[in-house]
């Protein structure tokens, strides 16, 4: 698979969006120029058995493993080729790092909101 850590995160995004349109459209038996990167996997007539090859096909391609719920929580090829960058290239480490919670999917970030709210919730009762 391709030295994903070296390259530029546009290069990998658009590398990756390449390399997902070949596989899906290889799945769906579609011409990959009809393949809308932006279009719904379920639109495209992806079920779960083919979505299994697909993520198979996607693991091969960029060398790590891939969750089964992948395709279903980013179910377009520019959203999961996004995803994906993310994972495989080293993240600028920045001065400011807001991002506490590192690689969490955000799990943690809306519970602090439910609380939060809930709290506020409570005091307007009073």
């Amino acid at each position: 698979s391709p030295a994903w850590s070296e390259m530029s995160t546009e290069d990998a995004r658009g590398k990756l969006e390449a390399g997902l349109r070949a596989i899906l459209a290889r799945e769906l038996q579609m011409p990959e120029a009809e393949l809308e990167l932006d279009r719904p996997f379920a639109e495209l007539g992806l079920n779960s058995v083919m979505a299994m090859s697909v993520r198979r096909d996607t693991e091969q391609f960029v060398g790590i493993e891939l969750s089964a719920t992948m395709l279903f929580n980013y179910p377009t090829i520019v959203a999961l080729a996004e995803y994906l960058a993310k994972k495989l290239l080293p993240q600028p480490e920045s001065d400011n790092d807001g991002d506490v919670f590192g690689d969490s999917d955000g799990g943690v970030l809306s519970e602090l909101f439910a609380t939060v709210e809930s709290s506020a919730g409570s005091e307007r009762g009073i």
